[in-house]
Parts: structure tokens; C-alpha cells; sequence
């Protein structure tokens, strides 16, 4: 090999080492080249479910949870909106479309409700006996509204329901058939399911509007995210998170029935038509 040729060999393995060594340090870094042609930086989606051995689904395309796991971290995704589906045997579906942005993780908690749940009838001759006395104490609070009240103070916290550590208030306004939720914790940590696609975050807004009556709402045992509502003929968990429609799942469906949680506790207590049932939401 002659002198010239080893010199243009060199030559050329530079500028391949100068075009490929900027393009995998871009690439390490979480860039890549969209249809348009144009370079962009790539965010996550991070998926929470409520019970193992759920599948996930992203844009018709089946990924894992892992075998111990609930959750999962999918990096380096082009930046768009993806539809996201988290499914079980024996659970309603839950689905959402995400957004993806550059140089962030979105985030999303999905919930399941059984879809024939575990249930059994207690008999209200029972209902005098220890714990249930309090739950027949809590139907009575909830089903007797007052006919007037001093203030409008006096109102809201009647209709209010609070998390654990008091920074979200859940209540509705039986005039307006709306329910409402609010932050009561300092603006900068407003938890990402207040927020919209925009990222607008709202301290304060509706979640339902209906023309029908609503009987009483709560949050979901265990969650901050998940409202339980009673309405027409049923009883349905429904999410706070607004982003790509608002899931709602039915947990009972009767004749006009109320509902109440217990200590926050697994299972909710439902009274129908004079029969007061337990239900867990757990299978």
C-alpha cells in the first residue's frame, strides 16, 4: 500500500470518528432525529399499577411490569402523545393518552376495580353489633342533610372529605351536582394529577358536572388520586388525573345506592335498597 493511500485511509477514518463520536454522544444524552428530520431530545413515561402481573400496553405494543414489580420506567421516547393501557384479568381497564415532552418523565398512576368484586350482604338486624353500629351511624350522617346550615363555611365542610394528611379536600355542591377538588398544601408541591397537559396546574377545580343527584363522594381507600362517587344507580371510582379523558370504573350498580369508606379502609360499606352490603375492592 503506497504512502498516498494510507494517508487518505487515515483522512477518511477522522472524519468518520468526527461525525460518529458527536452522534453517539448525542445519543447517550437522549437525542435523536425525528420524521422531520429535525433533532430532538427524547423524555420517559413512568407507570404505576395497583396490583402485580398487570399488563401494559403502549401504543398496541405489550410491555412488562416485571415479575415482582407494579411499576415501570420507559426511557428514551420520542417525544409525542402515546396510548397507554394497563389491563388484568378479572379488572376493568384502565386507559390514557400521555404525553411525552423532552427532557421529562410523565407520570401516571393507573387504578383497577374488580370487576366482580368480593361482596357479601351483612343483615341489618346485625347492624347494632360493634362496627357496624358506626357504619349505620356514618349512612345515617350522609343520607340526614341538614335543611339549613349557619354559613356557607359551615356548608362546604359538611360536603367535604379530606385526605390523610389534609392537604386535598374532596366536595360537591348538591345544587350544582359538581365535585370539586382542592389543594391545600403549598403550590409548589401540587402533585402532577391536578395538572393538565399544558402544565397548568390548578389549585382548585370540577372533576364531574352531572345533571344527576350525587349522594356522596369520598376518596378511593389508600389513594389520594381516585374519588368514589354515588350517583343514578351505582357506585364508580373515578380519577382526579384529567390528562387524555378521566377514567371511570363502576363498583355497584343497584337501585339508589350510598356508600361509605371506613377508617379508609379495604372494604367500602354500600347501603341499597335496606341491605347493607360490604364490598372489597380487592380480589
Amino acid at each position: 500500500m503506497t504512502l498516498r493511500k494510507r494517508r487518505v485511509i487515515l483522512i477518511i477514518c477522522i472524519i468518520v470518528l468526527i461525525i460518529i463520536i458527536p452522534a453517539v454522544i448525542l445519543y447517550n444524552y437522549g437525542y435523536r432525529i425525528n420524521s422531520k428530520f429535525q433533532i430532538v431530545q427524547t423524555g420517559g413515561l413512568y407507570i404505576w399499577s395497583p396490583v402485580r402481573d398487570a399488563k401494559i400496553i403502549i401504543d398496541n405494543k405489550e410491555k412488562s411490569f416485571g415479575i415482582f414489580n407494579k411499576d415501570v420506567l420507559l426511557q428514551s421516547l420520542m417525544p409525542k402523545t402515546y396510548s397507554v393501557a394497563v389491563i388484568k384479568e378479572g379488572y376493568w381497564p384502565w386507559f390514557k393518552n400521555l404525553e411525552v415532552k423532552e427532557r421529562l418523565v410523565t407520570e401516571a398512576r393507573s387504578f383497577l376495580v374488580p370487576i366482580n368484586p368480593n361482596g357479601e350482604i351483612i343483615p341489618l338486624e346485625q347492624s347494632n353489633v360493634d362496627q357496624n353500629a358506626d357504619i349505620m351511624k356514618e349512612f345515617k350522617k350522609i343520607i340526614n342533610i341538614p335543611k339549613k346550615f349557619k354559613n356557607e363555611e359551615e356548608k362546604k365542610l359538611f360536603f367535604s372529605r379530606f385526605t390523610k394528611d389534609e392537604k386535598g379536600r374532596l366536595w360537591w355542591e348538591p345544587e350544582k351536582n359538581e365535585v370539586r377538588i382542592e389543594w391545600l398544601g403549598k403550590e409548589d408541591t401540587i402533585p402532577y394529577y391536578f395538572c393538565l397537559e399544558t402544565g397548568k396546574c390548578n389549585m382548585d377545580t370540577v372533576i364531574i358536572n352531572t345533571i344527576s343527584a350525587i349522594r356522596n363522594v369520598d376518596f378511593y381507600p389508600g389513594r389520594k388520586d381516585v374519588i368514589i362517587m354515588a350517583s343514578q344507580n351505582g357506585v364508580f371510582a373515578v380519577e382526579i388525573d384529567g390528562r387524555g379523558n378521566r377514567n371511570v370504573q363502576p363498583i355497584y350498580k343497584g337501585k339508589e345506592p350510598s356508600f361509605i369508606t371506613y377508617k379508609d379502609m379495604n372494604p367500602i360499606y354500600i347501603l341499597d335498597d335496606n341491605n347493607l352490603i360490604k364490598i372489597n375492592l380487592e380480589l
